[in-house]
């Protein structure tokens, strides 16, 4: 057997006996088949299969085939189905691929994430807090959290555990007071988390927290393109305080909030999202960088 086939062998038979271990229910094939057909320690062991290598290989890629990495993660349609019975009267809620969150979104956007696993069947449901006011065209998880633990995975074959953890979800989403949590977080050694503290701060009114903040991010040491990106907002946020004030920063935050809103399509309190992330205004200064993680000052 080639070092090649072996290694293919290795990684086919791996992925089977954790689908047999998540979803028995549906990989029968794969849990009695693993343990009878071949040894344990198959492919450096090979005692009593008489089968030619590659013909066990094309059984392996056979049943694996059929549980695809992620696969049976839920889809959009069937996350918005299981969702939309539990959400909460009197609000309005919008969904995005995976995710629900809570209109309007002002600052922070809110609601509940279901998230896929490679080799897992079921999904990780995440509380979502992420500040919109730093650039960004990705979620950002940095302040949220995962439903029932970091390791628990919900099934869609377990409607009642499911529907728990996302009711819980839902109810902790609509008491939390978003900016207030996040300018209250614990942060060393982070520069984006200085940075998304800083602004919070400033949005709350504790000016003097936040300026000891956007001192911390701005020192911080460029070890990669987008830590410099972090230090040219926090110099920029910390000059608009001493020349415009509240009022100006608060404006600069608001048209990248708009950004951000804009390139996770998301409907925001700003400017629509039909036609892309939106142009910010120029002002006086000139821009620090142009680029999609870090568009121009407003």
């Amino acid at each position: 057997m080639t070092i090649r086939v072996a290694e293919e062998a290795y990684d086919l038979r791996q992925r089977l006996s954790m689908i047999a271990w998540r979803r028995p229910q549906r990989a029968r094939a794969g849990r009695c088949w693993l343990p009878t057909w071949l040894p344990h320690g198959w492919p450096n062991q090979s005692d009593g299969i008489s089968a030619p290598p590659h013909e066990i290989l094309r059984l392996l890629r056979l049943v694996c085939s059929r549980f695809p990495p992620g696969g049976h993660s839920v889809k959009a349609a069937e996350w918005k189905r299981v969702v939309r019975p539990l959400l909460p009267v009197g609000q309005s809620w919008a969904f995005r691929g995976q995710l629900c969150y809570l209109q309007p979104v002002e600052w922070v956007l809110t609601g509940v994430l279901g998230e896929g696993s490679g080799f897992h069947t079921g999904v990780y449901l995440w509380q979502v807090s992420m500040p919109m006011f730093v650039p960004s065209d990705v979620v950002s998880l940095s302040f949220s959290s995962r439903v029932g633990g970091g390791a628990r995975i919900y099934d869609t074959d377990e409607p009642a555990a499911l529907h728990q953890a996302i009711s819980a979800g839902l109810a902790a989403t609509t008491a939390a007071e978003p900016l207030r949590v996040i300018a209250c977080t614990s942060v060393t050694k982070n520069a984006r988390l200085f940075e998304e503290r800083a602004y919070a701060r400033i949005l709350i009114g504790d000016l003097d927290s936040a300026s000891a903040d956007l001192a911390a991010a701005a020192a911080s040491e460029v070890t990669v393109p987008w830590v410099q990106d972090i230090v040219d907002r926090a110099n920029l946020i910390r000059e608009l305080l001493e020349s415009d004030g509240e009022v100006g920063v608060t404006r600069q935050l608001a048209s990248w909030r708009d950004y951000t809103c804009a390139a996770l399509g998301i409907a925001g309190e700003g400017r629509g999202t039909r036609n892309g992330p939106p142009r910010p205004d120029m002002g006086r200064r000139p821009a620090v960088r142009q680029d999609r993680s870090h568009p121009p000052r407003a």
